[in-house]
Parts: C-alpha cells; structure tokens; sequence
C-alpha cells in the first residue's frame, strides 16, 4: 500500500515517546509499505525533519502554518466550544492551503489509506477523499485534561482546566465521526469516548518496546556498581506529568522511604528538567542528569523503578522500557494505565503516598522478591507488547479500512448507477 502518514511537529529526537512509536512502526511497516511522511508544523517552527526518519519513508514533506490569524477567529471558536488550535476559523487561510494541499497530495502518490498520528492535524484531512483514513491520538486529550482539572490546587486552574477538557472531548468525539477508524493505546483511553454513530469505529492498540534492546542481557555499557540502594525514574522531565511524578517522588516518597533506609539514593533520567529539578540535584543522594545517550544503565543499576504519576493518559513507554529490563516497580494504577499488569505479579501498585513508600521499602529490602516481579514483568513485555505485534495489529487494521472503504464506495457506485436506470424513460 501507499500509506500517508501525517503528523504535527516535526520529531528532533528518537528519544521521546512518540519519536519512538514512530521510528519502530516505520522500520517494520517500510518491508511491506511504501510510507509517505508529512508534517504541517505550527507557526514559527522551520524544523526540517531528521536524517533518522527520512531514510524510513519513500517520501518527507515539512509545511508550515502561515498563522494569519482572523481577528474574530477565536471568539467564534469559544462561542462554538472548539478547542484553542481548531483553524477552520482561527485560521483559515491555513485551513483551507492545508485541506486542499493534501487532497492533492492523495491524488499524486495515489494513496491507498492516510495514517494521522496527530489530534491537531487530522482537522486538515478533507471529507470524501478517495481512500480512508485513521486518526490515531494514541492518548486522549480530553482526558489528559479531565486529570489535570482534578489535581488543580486552585480552583481558577480547577475551571480552566474543565473547561479545555470539555472543548477537547468535542472535537475528539468529530473526529470520532469522520474517521474510518480511530486508534488508542489503552482500554482507559478508548472507552473515555464511546462511538458515536456513523461509521466510527474504536481500536486499542497499544505502545511496543523494543525487547531485544531493552534487556538486562543486551550489549551496553554499564554505570559503576553504587554502594547505595537506588529508586529511579525515567522519561522526558519537561512533560508536565513527568515532573509531577518527579516531584511527588522527591517530596512526598523519598523521605518516607529514607526513614527506614537513610542510604537510599533516587535517579531521575530524562531530557529537559525543569530548573525546580536541577535545583535538587547533589550528584550523591539525588541525581538529575538530564539528556543521557542510553537510559539502560540507569535502569539495569537501580533496585527499584518508582513511578508515582497521577496525571498523563495513555501507556507509558517508561513503564514498558522498565518491564522488558525486568525491574521490579512500584507504580500507581495510574502509572499502570492500559497494560495488563497484576498487581503483586508483575508490579506493586499503590496510590496513597504513604503505601508506596511503603512498597518501595519493602522491595529494597527483598531482594528475592524483586528478581521475582522483574522476571514475571518481563515476560508479559515479550509476550504481549513488543513492537512486532504492535505492528501486525496495525497492517490489519489497515486492510480492514481500506476493504470497507472500497465496498463502501462500490456499493454507492452501484446505488447510483440504480437511481439513474430507474429514471431512465
């Protein structure tokens, strides 16, 4: 097939979690597909795509917004409940170069089914295209924001919050309407938002890892041994459920768990910490190392992975990547949204504070029981979230599509063809 991929802002780094999905998805879909990539990037964002996902696609386009704005534009999308980004309004010039530019596009690589990996973007896919299309969020946004709305500390945030959560959830439930088909990463996510009529249909596939890669026997090279006991927490610090959790481990875990185990020390790995988090930094008891090449070390080094999230949708691929290196974790029900864990066989879940401080203590202090958890949790990575499957699931996904569309198209064919003969005299 010819597949149109159409994402938002161009990706700068393998290392994040969407970069990741993509890059993984195209190394295998590429063997039987011919993959056409296409990015409509906001206004201001001149990013050209990186050498890395260009040799993964037959074709890469980069189109910038204008961000023309019309003055009355975001009044009539509050007075229409749309969320900040929708541009049939806001922006309609963008809206209308966009739309006709990839119908075009379509036409020119005869695209078999459009692929979008991106909520924002999918408002620029035109209606009665030739092939079908998918959107594929991955997270709900409206959900996201529901969250964020319920840990607000002030009730102005608590209000806005709501409020972007309920603009959200209508545009997700358009979407829903005019796709051919509509893909999240777990059950949470998809069932935040039942179909609602027409030919919408809902599909839970969820993130892969890299089992090969991420192993506690694969080739990388080692941090020193640490004559510390080590918690650790992983992921992209700038994302602001991440640094939530960062900052709930510091504050609210850490010192619960030094109370019965003073020599504790906790890493947290990732891009892009905020200077809150740096400032906790002492390179002894707590380290922030930012940006690190290769985050197995960091893993395979520490005792225990915590990862205290309260906010965030979706799978995390911090909690998968620590699965397949068969950590024992401790986590929330939250942070384990989406991947068929038990608790007490391949993880620990707590929610109160003080109880995953507690669970925390008690692996530290069990070595047998974490070798138990971390090999279970590895099992289940292998058996059900590797990327190969995740793989599969998607090319079916795109031969349903794109049988139904043509029946669909046949059978209107055909209709017509009926109306005119019966008028025929």
């Amino acid at each position: 097939m010819n597949i149109l991929i159409i994402d938002r802002a161009v990706p700068q780094t393998i290392h994040s979690g969407k970069s990741l999905r993509l890059a993984n998805l195209f190394k295998r879909l590429r063997t039987a597909h011919r993959l056409h990539y296409l990015a409509i990037s906001p206004v201001g964002d001149q990013s050209q795509a990186p050498e890395w996902l260009r040799q993964l696609v037959h074709s890469c386009r980069v189109w910038t917004a204008s961000g023309r704005e019309f003055w009355l534009g975001r009044y009539a999308n509050w007075a229409a409940g749309q969320p900040w980004f929708a541009a049939a309004w806001r922006y309609p010039e963008d809206f209308r170069r966009f739309s006709s530019s990839v119908r075009q596009l379509v036409q020119e690589e005869a695209i078999d089914v459009i692929h979008c990996f991106d909520d924002e973007a999918a408002q620029f896919i035109p209606d009665r295209l030739p092939c079908p299309w998918i959107a594929d969020p991955a997270d709900a946004m409206s959900l996201h924001a529901k969250r964020r709305a319920e840990h607000a500390p002030r009730l102005s945030e608590r209000l806005r919050w709501t409020s972007i959560s309920m603009r959200l959830s209508r545009y997700e439930r358009q979407l829903l309407g005019r796709a051919s088909a509509t893909v999240y990463v777990s059950d949470v996510d998809a069932r935040h938002h039942a179909p609602r009529g027409g030919r919408a249909t809902v599909h839970v596939i969820p993130n892969g890892v890299d089992t090969a890669y991420f192993a506690p026997e694969a080739a990388f090279s080692p941090l020193p041994d640490s004559p510390r006991p080590r918690i650790i927490l992983t992921g992209h610090m700038s994302f602001a459920p991440n640094h939530h959790a960062a900052l709930r481990l510091l504050d609210r875990i850490l010192p619960k768990v030094r109370e019965a185990i003073p020599s504790v020390a906790c890493d947290l790995v990732g891009a892009d910490p905020s200077s809150e988090l740096q400032a906790r930094h002492d390179g002894d008891s707590v380290t922030v190392t930012g940006w690190v090449e290769d985050i197995r070390p960091w893993i395979a080094r520490a005792s225990v992975y915590a990862c205290p999230m309260s906010l965030g949708a979706g799978i995390k691929n911090k909690l998968l990547e620590s699965m397949a290196m068969a950590k024992a974790i401790v986590t929330t029900s939250r942070g384990c949204d989406g991947i068929a864990v038990r608790d007490g066989e391949q993880l620990l879940i707590a929610d109160d504070e003080s109880a995953f401080a507690s669970k925390v203590i008690e692996l530290l202090k069990n070595p047998a029981r974490r070798r138990m958890l971390g090999a279970s949790a590895q099992a289940l990575a292998i058996e059900r979230y590797s990327w190969d499957a995740t793989t599969r699931a998607y090319d079916a996904l795109y031969q349903r599509v794109v049988q139904e569309h043509r029946l669909h198209r046949n059978g209107h064919v055909h209709e017509l063809a009926r109306d005119k003969q019966g008028a025929s005299p």
